[in-house]
């Protein structure tokens, strides 16, 4: 084999023009194939921590929660007691667990108002999945006490207001009377995502507690494990082990689009690979069917002195082989330097931000992303197209009969 090999980096050497159309069919098509399944790895990535870190792998609501949000349901509500998270840390897999209440209101400063959802968490918790809501706040700080409150800097102009000012905020509380409570704007925030950006308010969960009159409850429980794929059977734990009223489901039923999202994105991310890799294919089988028909003395001279039919294979499989490595290794070079760019500098998709609350909030800052199996599987595939594309060459040359390709010399 290091015969072969040593003959081949000679044979490459001596056929440049063909060789370095090859090398760069290699090239052009490991390159954009890494930079696609970059970007797809990257989104993939983003719905995995924000769509499902963030919105939780299992979520606990009161069964009738759901069934009437449209109806202020904030009396069907989760005791925030030990029994109930005792069940939940004792499901397989578990990760961490959070409250949360969701709901909405009209936020007022006397003069302005708005419609306004207010997301109400445990202030402790600011790492985790937190933690980016904690980064992008770009004016004052994160709230850190019951009556302190971060808004969008979109809403902060829209009711102008600035850190230090008060907010009222109106709403139904469980017993149906009309409630309200102030809040002070200790930080402003820019999530990339308009939606929030412009009707968020973040607050305690003492702060909306009070507000809505369901002291010691929240609306939603939200339970990370530690792989996604074991949301399910900490659903089903959590399920057997509650009380009847209350239901856990994890995120493949609660949020069926990513499901599909993640389907789609491995077919498209297929589809794309599949054009680019045929494109290639063709374009290296027509090069080495030039190299090798340009060759054919050298062919016929080699098998008359007594090369083998698979002898000669194998030395074309060779240098097909070493154009790919070396084909691959140049492609993957520079995308990968742009994918981890790009992985460090992500993009802002601000603009898209209604399809991106419609995948669970997400913010628009997407980027692209090193996932070593791709990576793995760009380098193979690149190798493998240059052999694989040889092989049709390879076998013409080896069947034409070694009388026939000196009788074309004479």
């Amino acid at each position: 084999m290091f015969f072969f090999l040593r003959l081949a980096f000679g044979n490459i050497i001596k056929n440049r023009r063909n060789s370095l159309t090859i090398l760069i069919a290699v090239f052009i098509s490991v390159f954009f194939m890494e930079i696609t399944t970059g970007y797809m790895d990257g989104f993939k990535l983003k719905l995995l921590k924000e769509g499902l870190d963030v919105a939780g792998h299992v979520k606990i609501y009161n069964k009738l929660y759901k069934e009437n949000m449209d109806f202020s349901p904030i009396e069907y509500n989760v005791p925030l007691d030990k029994e109930v998270f005792d069940v939940i840390k004792a499901a397989p897999g578990y990760k961490d667990s959070r409250a949360e209440i969701n709901f909405g209101v009209i936020a007022g400063t006397g003069d302005l108002s708005q419609e306004t959802l207010v997301k109400a968490v445990d202030l402790s918790k600011k790492d985790g999945v937190y933690a980016a809501r904690v980064k992008n706040i770009i004016e004052g700080s994160y709230p850190q006490k019951d009556n302190e409150i971060a808004v969008g800097y979109k809403m902060a102009k829209v009711l102008n207001v600035k850190t230090g000012d008060s907010i009222v905020m109106f709403g139904l509380d469980s017993y149906g009377s009309m409630n309200a409570v102030e809040g002070v704007v200790t930080g402003i925030f820019n999530n990339f995502n308009p939606p929030e950006d412009e009707k968020l308010v973040l607050c305690s969960l003492g702060l909306a507690q009070s507000l809505l009159g369901i002291e010691g409850t929240a609306t939603e429980i939200f339970i990370n494990t530690q792989t996604a794929e074991g949301s399910v059977a900490a659903a089903e734990y959590i399920k057997k082990n509650l009380p009847e009223d209350y239901i856990a489901l994890p995120w493949q039923d609660e949020q069926p689009m990513l499901v599909y999202a993640f389907t789609m994105m491995d077919v498209a991310t297929f589809i794309i690979c599949a054009i680019i890799l045929l494109a290639a294919a063709f374009g290296i089988v027509n090069s080495f069917l030039m190299n090798i028909m340009g060759r054919m003395p050298e062919f016929g001279v080699l098998r008359a002195m007594g090369v083998s039919k698979s002898q000669l294979i194998m030395m074309i499989i060779s240098e097909s082989f070493v154009l790919g490595l070396i084909g691959t290794i140049a492609g993957m070079l520079p995308s990968t330097w742009l994918v981890w760019f790009f992985q460090q500098n992500p993009i802002s998709y601000e603009k898209m931000g209604d399809m991106m609350e419609s995948m669970g909030g997400i913010d628009a800052l997407i980027g692209t992303a090193l996932v070593p199996s791709s990576y793995i599987t760009v380098f193979v595939t690149g190798v493998l197209i240059s052999v694989l594309a040889s092989l049709y060459p390879a076998f013409s040359a080896a069947r034409k009969k070694t009388v026939d390709i000196l009788r074309v010399l004479e």
